[in-house]
């Protein structure tokens, strides 16, 4: 029971819409917003800076091959007989009038 007492009586001279009832607002301040995005530039920055000495973080991959030189992607036409897509240079649909086959 003291305890609740002697906080009712630190609490008795807060106002509602001071700065000591809302702790955070005392925590967060431009100066310090300000410094994590001075930080987070100088990461940002960092980070780019230092791919490109090292000459790593990829470039662009080439979309037609995959690793190895093999074809990643083929081209597919669609077939005049049965209107699926397929392979011409594998063989086509597998019906008798395939223009493909």
């Amino acid at each position: 029971m003291a305890r609740s007492g002697a906080r009712r009586k630190a609490d008795a001279g807060v106002v509602a819409g001071s700065a000591a009832a809302y702790p955070l607002a005392r925590m967060l301040s431009f100066s310090k917003i300000l410094l994590v995005g001075v930080i987070l530039v100088a990461v940002i920055f960092g980070t780019r800076l230092l791919r490109s000495l090292t000459g790593g973080g990829g470039g662009p991959v080439d979309a037609g091959t995959a690793k190895g030189g093999a074809p990643g992607a083929v081209d597919l036409v669609a077939c005049a007989s049965c209107g699926n897509y397929v392979d011409p240079d594998a063989g086509g649909c597998e019906r008798a009038d395939c223009p493909y086959s």
